[in-house]
């Protein structure tokens, strides 16, 4: 099934409504797409981090997940998928940081088998990231690094993710980008453009990756 387009609120109370299907009991997968380019900034993040005129003057609307860690801009290229696991499940690891290991190589096998090739943040790489990068991470998400994370040859951020714990419950989203480039998002918050220089996006579509990411999530 391809990934749904979905006005960017409904993709927010999608991902919302499958974390609280989580805590009843019943793990779940959402892949969409935003059906307009938004900015998508962090349940934490500054006023003064966005460029409101710049949204206004291109149109983009700017709306806030319950997730933490810095914006994304979500065109129609960009994918995002999110892995909602109730308590107990096989793949909920205690360890908040280990419990990315088993979706960033899902994210890994996923892209190799569309011929892009990537690999692991380590955690030992994230943590040696730079300030700057860090400072950066909580303005615009791709400048930074996390564990388990998803890289080209290069070290150029392919894939992000990010989770919210809930009653002992956990939604994972991730996100892709198929269309613009990560870095695009400068127009819209105020960040240094330096930081996003590690980011890419990928020459394949939403769909084709969706169809050979989602057998491999097991969820």
């Amino acid at each position: 099934m391809s990934p749904a387009s979905l006005p960017p609120p409904a993709v927010i109370a999608a991902a919302t409504a499958l974390l609280d299907q989580a805590i009843g009991g019943r793990a779940g997968t959402l892949a969409a797409t935003f059906a307009e380019t938004t900015l998508v900034i962090g349940s934490a993040q500054t006023e003064a981090s966005v460029d409101r005129a710049a949204c206004e003057t291109d149109g983009v609307p700017v709306i806030r997940r319950g997730s933490g860690g810095g914006a994304v801009l979500c065109d129609p290229g960009l994918l995002e998928v999110d892995v909602a696991l109730p308590p107990g499940h096989a793949l909920l690891d205690a360890d908040v940081t280990e419990s990315y290991r088993f979706l960033g190589q899902a994210w890994v096998d996923g892209l190799a088998a569309l011929g892009l090739e990537g690999r692991l943040v380590t955690v030992a790489e994230a943590r040696a990231l730079p300030d700057e990068r860090r400072a950066a991470a909580r303005v615009a998400c791709y400048a930074g690094l996390s564990p388990y994370e998803v890289v080209d040859p290069d070290g150029r951020k392919l894939v992000g993710l990010c989770q919210r714990r809930r009653r002992s419950a956990a939604l994972f989203q991730c996100s892709l980008a198929c269309g613009l480039e990560p870095a695009a998002i400068t127009r819209y918050v105020r960040v240094d453009a330096v930081q996003l220089a590690a980011t890419r996006a990928v020459d394949r579509s939403p769909d084709d990756v969706w169809a050979a990411l989602e057998p491999l999530l097991g969820v």
